[in-house]
């Protein structure tokens, strides 16, 4: 398969076929080049969030543009796949569409806020493994490495963590609470605190703490 853009592949998935302005010239977001590009400005305005992941010029094509149109790829957590389509899916969900992607070709992208268009760091990311892969959330600017091995044991240790009322700012941050610290001697786990704080500050770990529901 010919390698392709994310934008590429979305359009391709929804049967959407974009509409160009007839401007040549290669496109700021992906560097490919256009004969059918659309002005920059027609689809950011002043308050666009994300100048700093663009290259240099003033259009885009119109793949690139069906990408930054669309709210739905900055509002909603969502996937695509070549041969499972496209859909949307709540946070609530997310755990389970890590675990269980799309069949590939296929690209996954978690929203927060809705406010950042980070996948503009994904556009080349297309993944073609169920065990390694990358992903896109919110929180960062750039893809993410979803390691299934990993993954499974960030899982198990959250779960445990949660059974004995770990927060998940105490998760993330690595900074237990006395009164946390306390519970788990009282339980022989002093083990997990070091474990926790192991996991500290690897993108991966916050990310499964975040989409992790008890």
């Amino acid at each position: 398969m010919r390698v392709m853009t994310l934008g590429q592949l979305l359009s391709t998935v929804r049967n959407k076929v974009p509409e160009g302005q007839g401007i040549s010239g290669i496109c700021a977001i992906c560097q490919c080049e256009t004969d059918n590009g659309i002005a920059l400005k027609k689809l950011v305005s002043a308050n666009f969030t994300s100048w700093n992941q663009l290259f240099v010029g003033d259009i885009a094509c119109p793949y690139c543009a069906e990408l930054l149109a669309d709210n739905i790829y900055r509002k909603k957590s969502w996937w695509v796949s070549v041969e499972d389509g496209f859909a949307t899916f709540k946070n609530d969900e997310a755990l389970n569409v890590l675990f269980s992607p799309p069949k590939p070709p296929f690209y996954i992208y978690i929203a927060k806020r809705g406010q950042r268009q980070v996948w503009l760091s994904a556009l080349y990311k297309i993944n073609f493994s169920k065990d390694v892969y990358y992903f896109s959330h919110e929180n960062y600017i750039v893809p993410l490495m979803f390691e299934k091995h990993s993954a499974k044991a960030f899982l198990e240790l959250i779960r445990k963590a949660r059974e004995y009322k770990i927060t998940k700012t105490e998760l993330i941050t690595g900074e237990l609470k006395s009164k946390t610290i306390e519970r788990l001697l009282k339980a022989n786990l002093q083990s997990l605190v070091q474990e926790i704080k192991r996991n500290v500050k690897n993108p991966l770990w916050e990310v499964i703490v975040d989409v992790y529901r008890d």
